[in-house]
């Protein structure tokens, strides 16, 4: 397994033979395979609607392309979840939210028996009963039978393009 370091990738972890050396690879993100930093699972051919690292060491991103979003989890270079595969756009919806006044925003999806949200709301004026979970709230949220199983806001830098992922996605709950 390979894992960033500097402006290279080191094999970490090698599974089925030992290895005396540590070999060294060429940066993947200049061959457009991993974008660069800041962009997290998304590559340099696709545009960046929302991505940031969250509080468990793994990327949360949502890239689109040629008219197809993908929603992307995991340590970059190693999803553990791609939805939708196709990256239909139509598998996902927008809502402005109501309680802020800065162009915030929530995009979510529903995948198998979960519910995914990614959402930011600066929590200037909430709903009543939302006041613990909303205020200033950066990241995805995952629920399953109406309740919430995990919530995992974003940490340090986070790309987000609220404009644009309502240009593109149809609005809905």
């Amino acid at each position: 397994l390979y894992a960033p370091e500097g402006d290279q990738y080191v094999l970490r972890e090698q599974r089925s033979r030992s290895c005396d050396a540590t070999p060294v690879i060429a940066d993947p993100r200049k061959w457009g395979l991993v974008a660069a930093s800041g962009a997290g699972h998304c590559s340099q051919k696709e545009e960046v609607l929302f991505s940031c690292r969250t509080t468990r060491s793994k990327t949360v991103s949502l890239c689109a392309w040629g008219g197809k979003v993908q929603y992307r989890y995991g340590v970059v270079g190693a999803d553990e979840m791609v939805y939708p595969q196709t990256g239909r756009a139509d598998a996902f919806r927008f809502r402005q939210l109501e309680e802020v006044r800065h162009g915030e925003g929530m995009v979510s999806f529903n995948s198998k028996d979960h519910r995914y949200q990614l959402e930011e709301s600066s929590g200037l004026i909430v709903p009543p009963g939302q006041e613990d979970e909303s205020y200033g709230f950066i990241g995805v949220k995952v629920a399953t039978d109406g309740r919430n199983i995990a919530s995992l806001p974003c940490i340090g830098d986070t790309t987000r393009d609220w404009k644009k992922i309502q240009g593109m996605l149809q609005p809905g709950p």
